[in-house]
């Protein structure tokens, strides 16, 4: 049975880090010929780009510092905040990228310095980085990603952070932004009905 102290899990990327939009701006920056933008990503394997821009996506999110650079996404740290006042225990879930050799430090000192002045460094002592997240125990997991690999198995419930990659996805409940007070309901609903 869940309680309170039960982590409600935050995945980072698309979700508190914007991963979506510096890709498109580095996407730019290198092709002047791209004009588009965050509306553009329509499914997880890009495939409305060519497959030129799709290896140059891959080749932009495998450099070495690329997770360090990430905005942050508008309100995550006031939210962060809030679940935290609110005793959800709110703790960072997110998956490693392989391909890239920087990624898990990269993730950790974005936190240092975006979050960690904010929430403290216990974000930091607590950070899941895995790619079972089907492993970790929570009440909720907010995350972008439409089909979290095992999640059938997992002990959280799945609440989708609203990005044109994921709009698709209609049966889970759905947190469109930080910034309009709704994800804190969202979030104590799905928890209030799996208690």
């Amino acid at each position: 049975m869940k309680n309170e102290r039960t982590p409600a899990l935050v995945d980072m990327d698309d979700v508190l880090a914007g991963f979506s939009e510096h890709l498109m701006s580095e996407l730019r920056r290198r092709d002047p010929s791209f004009h588009g933008g965050v509306e553009d990503i329509t499914d997880w394997y890009y495939s409305s780009f060519s497959a030129q821009r799709v290896s140059m996506i891959r080749e932009i999110y495998n450099e070495p510092g690329f997770f360090a650079k990430l905005p942050v996404v508008t309100g995550s740290i006031m939210a962060y905040l809030a679940m935290k006042e609110e005793g959800l225990n709110p703790r960072v879930c997110t998956a490693p990228m392989p391909t890239n050799p920087t990624c898990e430090i990269d993730k950790i000192n974005w936190l240092e310095e975006h979050f960690v002045p904010h929430v403290g460094h216990g974000i930091i002592d607590e950070i899941y980085i895995t790619a079972d997240k089907h492993l970790i125990d929570g009440s909720v997991l907010v995350d972008d990603n439409p089909d979290i690999k095992n999640s059938h198995l997992a002990p959280w419930k799945h609440i989708v952070f609203d990005r044109p990659h994921n709009r698709s996805v209609i049966d889970k409940p759905r947190i469109m932004n930080w910034t309009d007070g709704e994800y804190m309901k969202i979030v104590r609903g799905v928890i209030d009905r799996s208690l």
